[in-house]
């Protein structure tokens, strides 16, 4: 070889690129528009057309843009552009409020901050783990699959990771009133895995919050599809169901 290298890379493969490229030679630049706050995205339609499904944002002729609904966070949506033009999207480390009580994104506090009252109150929560939520649904929303895959990529590595503050039930609670994807209730994607991660780990206090007995009593008889998975897997041991290694392609859309 002429460098003497003993791994070379092989070739390099960026279709994402092309598409980018694509959408600055043909397209035109449209503004996406927040409904409720007011901001405003300058973004390739081209682009955004490629990933999302016909029809998923509202075009407003009178005042030349694109509207965003006011039910979707614009922090999280700026996370969807990044992953638009670059396939992924800047984590940061921390804890935010609890997604059972606050469904915007919000910049993650230090371990100091977390223990003010609004987090003694509402209660905090990892935000990588509540991003990728958020984007998951967001993805839903816009018929963007491959924008779902990625969060839902972030969203099991961050969870293979030691968590921050362990999982609740408001999080099942949450994701099974919020996501409507015209899968049976319950058993989205996202829903799976929130559940599956939780009766893996009922036992360790490390990864689920045992504490408030009557929120899972609430959560299970809330949840016709979790609390059949729950009562059989628990008839096992905890050792027992983490002999079962979980596999991100379960969760994928495909």
């Amino acid at each position: 070889m002429a460098t003497g290298s003993a791994n070379p890379r092989g070739i390099e493969h960026c279709t994402h690129g092309e598409a980018v490229l694509r959408s600055t030679q043909n397209g035109t630049i449209d503004s996406i528009l927040h409904r409720q706050t007011g901001r405003k995205w300058s973004i390739h339609m081209t682009l955004v057309e490629s990933e999302c499904q016909a029809g998923r944002f509202k075009e407003n002729i009178y005042k030349d843009c694109y509207i965003l609904g006011s039910e979707h966070d614009p922090a999280t949506f700026d996370l969807f552009v990044q992953w638009l033009y670059t396939r992924r999207y800047q984590e940061k480390q921390g804890l935010v409020v609890s997604l059972a009580y606050r469904s915007s994104l919000g910049s993650p506090k230090s371990d100091s901050e977390s223990m003010d009252l609004e987090g003694w109150f509402f209660g905090m929560m990892d935000w990588t783990v509540k991003a990728a939520i958020l984007c998951w649904q967001l993805g839903a929303s816009l018929g963007a699959k491959g924008f779902q895959n990625y969060a839902m990529e972030r969203l099991f590595e961050a969870l293979s990771r030691p968590l921050l503050q362990p999982l609740t039930a408001n999080l099942i609670l949450r994701t099974c009133d919020v996501e409507k994807v015209g899968a049976v209730h319950g058993t989205s994607p996202l829903q799976r895995l929130i559940q599956d991660v939780i009766v893996r780990n009922w036992g360790d206090d490390t990864i689920v919050q045992h504490g408030d007995q009557e929120q899972w009593s609430d959560t299970l008889e809330a949840c016709h599809f979790f609390r059949m998975n729950f009562i059989e897997a628990t008839r096992q041991s905890l050792e027992r169901r983490r002999e079962h290694q979980m596999s991100l392609a379960d969760y994928l859309i495909r």
